[in-house]
């Protein structure tokens, strides 16, 4: 068949084969004859009947098939076809042009029927010959220019001045001069069909006739039906299934692979579109709502599917384009909602917690103090929760084959259009943006369990890839080592959706940097080297722009790379919240068993005379532990699926990729601003993951390089929560809360001891700097953690005296332990000792913070404290008061009323005051009081008064300091004793003191005496109050003059 046109390009439609309804009969003396030979061929007449000639023979149609077939299988043997007819070649044995019905628009044949020319658009001519087995060869001589295809077609192909032969889904045809395949879609000479191949300048039809006959028929009537998606579920999903069903790797079927060739080469691309995209999504529906079974065989049966279907190239790249947010889908683990839904009975039949707590309440994991039964429970526990996570991570591996068949980069991409990769990418980008900007939309967001499981096979199959990229390149670097080049953050490549930038917004960076911006982009705009170029995908400048601290190394794969930009962004979207929020069937397990634990106490003190109490009391118990076994199953399927020691490692990975970008992007400079601000919020966030969601099932120190990624964080946040090049409120209050979670923990706190001294220096000097333009509270908080520990009677977690009857309570009220860094302090210390501005600037900045009540405060703290704390002490000390019974009510919600908390603080003010410093006249201020009484003092160490010893009721015991020997330590217990001992003495020995007068007494706070006196207008005042006023303004507090000089005052003897 010979189709033209004369030089110009053709538009070609969709086009699909019509039934015979839609279309005439074939007519014509040489279409029929040829169809009756060939059938007269493959159904040879018997031997009975003796070899009919071809001219003889009755003409046999496809509507007359049935009766010849029924005609043969009545009669005893067949017979072959003559002998004059050749092997493979149906027709007359000199080959010419079919002049009378075989061609379509205005054509001159020449006499011999061996030339045409075609004098209309695009016209077609046939051949008086058919073949359909063996080799020929086919010799045509094109003596003018244009376009032109060879082929060959069906009996029922139609064409007409739009499609040729090669145009039609029953045609196939050649273009020499565009070396170009047709089939109704066009490809690239040489690929290799299944069909028809070329081999040594000759076509090879494969297989048998009568197959690929019968197999063009059926496609025209069944193409159509694969477009229904009850049919495809219901029929073709099933039937490939039933494919795979023998078990093995999915390699092992060829067939899918040999059908979707099919489909692609028998049916119009619009209808394997469509039929590929039904398929999908039955294969989702069926994937996510298919019951949990203990061995995951309904889902690793799907996922099977999934992957031998995206082994097929020309299905993969259409399936990638249709749509990521449902490809999703596959990557997700459900969770049970009943534990008998998945099996988990009989998986993990023994059920386990913890029934041992400590002071604070958390669990014991010393295993030392277990039973025999607590270990063997224990011990069953763990064997069942290794079948689950078994069981789990051989689906996990189906997962990532897909995921990797969805990055695959070794497409044919010259040949056919982009790789996977990019096609992927491009949908992955497109996917990440519609989930950013639309946060506050959840109906077309993916939820936050899909992205989680997601964003385990995106890095799995990265880092896969990236391996792979280091043993073809050995001069890259490995996934180990694997960071974000900076360049991406600024030369343009990659879109960040407007997402703000440590900077601010990106316009404002190009016109406050450009500069720096042209500079470092100019130097680098070269072509890109043909290594550079990946497929055709448009990102051949992605490391345009390095940096001149950059290394000039190779990295990996670009694609690789913009993956992992995509990654970091997708963990800041919605992964972290969803780690969060699993944590909470964890907390139930504890809750649940502290309640049991409690609940076992009362059964065991229950009187043998209620027995109706222990009816309800084992009631309760039984809730409890049937909750327990069921919440324990459930934790062991939340600890194999979301934070198993794979899932840790991974977000301990995105934790060291996100510093070591931030290392490089620091090194460049004013450049750093570009950054985006979720590469920040992901480094603090995966940290905190760590340290507070995969444990206890996992350590955080058993991680590779533990404490160096932790001083490399460390040395992150110190530097960069007061770093000018980041304007963000939000980063830099994130920042500086990160930090003060940071010295709260001895791990972290001991992170941030072991950074460079220059860098600890810098830190505390940006802490003790005036508060502007950042959150003063949490610098506040900082510091003082830095000291907490440090006083009297405060190294407690829980209050100590609920310790003592309900130390496993979880809902008390908890603090963290005291870590203080006497190292940091000794920085402060010398940061304010050697530079007295900045000192000076501290304090300033501090009561700057406070309004003018409070600064008076300050001027006479130690007065006030002091008849503070005697009010305290009278009130808190005083048997049978108001006080006294509030706390032997024990009443709901005021358990952590007590004598303790208050009279430790008390305890530990008047011991700094009166035994570590100045004595005398804290103890004459304390002793003028009227309401001072010894025995508040004496009350602290259990050495009240006879008579209100005995008026106590006998099983009242009274408070003592010594009592608590776990935080009362015996140096502090020895210097209560000595300030009683001091103050006994000094009450014997005080005397009345004549008051001071009112006109000596500083005209400003009426609080201390006038000690101070201006220059020049002799104005006097004491010197707590001019010293502070000096540190804001320079003018006189009486006559406005500005004061040059402070001196001392002391009043005349004589006045």
């Amino acid at each position: 068949i010979m189709s033209s046109k004369g030089g110009t390009v053709l538009s070609r439609r969709s086009y699909r084969l019509a039934s015979d309804t839609d279309k005439p009969k074939v007519t014509g003396i040489v279409n029929e004859k040829l169809l009756s030979d060939y059938l007269h061929h493959v159904f040879p007449a018997s031997s009975k009947t003796g070899p009919a000639s071809a001219a003889h023979r009755k003409t046999l149609m496809f509507q007359d098939l049935g009766a010849h077939l029924e005609k043969l299988l009545a009669e005893d043997n067949v017979t072959e076809d003559s002998r004059d007819q050749i092997e493979g070649c149906l027709g007359p044995s000199t080959v010419v042009l079919d002049h009378s019905s075989g061609f379509e628009g205005l054509l001159f044949v020449d006499d011999d029927l061996l030339g045409v020319i075609g004098h209309s658009n695009f016209s077609s001519i046939r051949a008086t010959t058919c073949v359909y087995k063996g080799k020929w060869v086919y010799e045509v001589l094109i003596s003018s220019q244009g376009l032109m295809q060879i082929g060959w077609c069906t009996l029922n192909c139609r064409f007409n001045q739009e499609e040729g032969v090669g145009d039609t889904p029953d045609s196939y045809a050649y273009d020499g001069n565009r070396v170009r395949k047709w089939n109704v879609t066009t490809t690239n000479y040489g690929k290799d069909e299944k069909l028809v191949e070329r081999d040594s300048g000759a076509w090879q039809i494969q297989g048998d006739p009568t197959i690929l006959v019968t197999l063009a028929h059926i496609f025209n009537h069944f193409a159509p039906l694969m477009c229904k998606v009850y049919l495809v579920e219901d029929v073709l999903m099933n039937f490939l299934l039933s494919i795979l069903e023998g078990g093995g790797s999915v390699e092992e079927h060829p067939l899918i692979q040999q059908l979707l060739d099919l489909f692609w080469l028998l049916m119009e691309d619009h209808e394997v579109s469509e039929c590929l995209k039904q398929l999908m999504m039955s294969l989702l529906r069926a994937y996510r709502f298919s019951p949990i079974i203990p061995d995951l065989g309904f889902q690793i049966h799907y996922l099977r599917l999934t992957t031998a279907i995206l082994r097929h190239e020309k299905s993969r790249k259409y399936l990638i384009t249709f749509d990521v947010l449902r490809s999703v889908v596959f990557f997700y683990i459900k969770t049970p909602l009943r534990v008998k839904e998945a099996g988990l009975e009989e998986l993990i039949p023994t059920t386990w917690w913890p029934t041992r707590f400590d002071k604070e309440g958390k669990d014991e994991r010393d295993t030392r103090e277990e039973t025999a039964e607590e270990r063997l429970r224990r011990r069953a526990y763990e064997r069942g929760c290794h079948r689950l996570k078994k069981r789990i991570e051989g689906m996990s591996h189906r997962q990532h084959q897909i995921c990797k068949r969805i990055c695959h980069y070794d497409d044919n991409f010259k040949l056919f259009g982009e790789a996977s990769r990019y096609i992927f990418l491009n949908k992955f980008r497109k996917f990440l943006q519609e989930n950013a900007s639309n946060r506050g939309n959840p109906t077309v967001l993916c939820p936050p369990e899909y992205m989680v499981c997601f964003i385990h096979r995106l890095i799995t199959a990265i880092r896969s890839y990236w391996d792979e990229g280091k043993r073809k390149s050995p001069g890259s670097i490995s996934s180990e080592d694997a960071y974000v080049p900076p360049q991406l953050f600024y030369n343009g490549k990659v879109d960040y959706f407007d997402l703000q930038r440590l900077g601010g917004l990106l316009s404002h960076l190009k016109k406050t940097l450009k500069g720096e911006y042209d500079a470092v982009l100019t130097s680098f705009l070269s072509p890109p080297l043909p290594s550079q170029v990946e497929g055709s995908h448009g990102n051949d400048g992605l490391l345009l722009g390095r940096p001149f601290e950059e290394p000039d190394q190779p990295i990996t794969e670009k694609s690789l790379l913009e993956i992992l930009d995509g990654v970091v962004m997708m963990y800041n979207l919605s992964v972290h919240q969803q780690l969060g929020k699993m944590v909470v069937v964890s907390d139930d397990v504890h809750e649940y068993a502290v309640a049991l634990k409690d609940t076992d106490e009362k059964i065991a003190r229950c009187p043998s005379r209620r027995p109706d109490i222990l009816e309800e009391l084992q009631k309760t118990q039984k809730v409890f532990a049937e909750k327990l076994n069921h919440l324990s199953r459930r934790l062991a399927w939340i600890n194999a699926t979301i934070y198993s020691k794979e899932k840790m490692l991974d977000v301990y990975w995105l934790l060291q990729v996100c510093i070591r970008t931030i290392e490089h992007a620091d090194s460049t400079g004013s450049l750093f601003a570009f950054m985006p601000e979720f590469y920040l919020n992901v480094a603090m966030n995966s940290y905190s993951a760590l340290k507070n969601y995969f444990s206890p099932s996992n350590c955080m120190e058993e991680l590779p390089g533990y404490e160096d990624t932790l001083a490399q964080l460390a040395a992150i946040l110190a530097k960069h929560f007061a770093d000018p090049r980041i304007v963000g409120t939000d980063i830099k209050d994130s920042l500086m809360q990160a930090l003060a979670s940071y010295v709260c923990y001895p791990q972290s706190l001991h992170a941030v001891e072991r950074i460079p001294e220059e860098q600890r220096m810098a830190m505390m000097r940006n802490l003790l700097a005036p508060y502007e333009q950042r959150p003063w509270a949490q610098t506040n908080w900082i510091l003082v953690r830095l000291w907490r520990g440090c006083g009297f009677g405060y190294r407690y977690t829980r209050l100590p005296h609920l310790l003592k009857t309900k130390p496993e309570d979880a809902n008390l009220p908890s603090l963290q332990k005291p870590c203080p860094s006497l190292l940091l302090q000794r920085h402060m210390a010398e940061l304010l000792s050697q530079d007295k501005d900045m000192a000076a600037s501290f304090l300033n900045s501090v009561l700057n913070q406070l309004n003018w009540a409070f600064s008076e405060f300050i001027g006479m703290i130690q007065e006030f404290f002091l008849f503070l704390l005697n009010q305290v002490l009278n009130r808190v000390t005083a048997e049978r008061n108001l006080f006294d019974r509030v706390v032997n009510l024990r009443l709901p919600g005021l358990e952590s009323v007590d004598h303790y908390p208050i009279l430790v603080a008390v305890t530990g003010i008047l011991v700094r005051i009166l035994v570590d410093s100045d004595k005398q006249g804290a103890a004459s201020v304390l002793l003028s009081d009227p309401c001072f009484q010894l025995r508040s003092i004496q009350y602290l160490l259990g050495e009240g008064d006879a008579g209100d010893a005995g008026a106590a009721s006998a099983d009242r015991k009274h408070f003592s300091l010594h009592t608590y020997t776990d935080y009362i330590s015996t140096e502090e217990e020895q210097k209560v004793e000595q300030m009683l001992t001091f103050l006994t003495e000094e009450s014997k020995q005080a005397a009345a003191s004549t008051p001071t007068s009112e006109d000596d007494l500083c005209p400003i706070c009426y609080a201390h005496s006038i000690s101070a006196i201006f220059k020049p207008c002799s104005h006097k005042s004491c010197k707590a109050c001019i010293n502070q006023h000096l540190m804001n303004n320079k003018d006189c507090f009486f006559c406005k003059a500005t004061i040059t000089g402070v001196d001392d005052y002391t009043k005349p003897a004589s006045s």
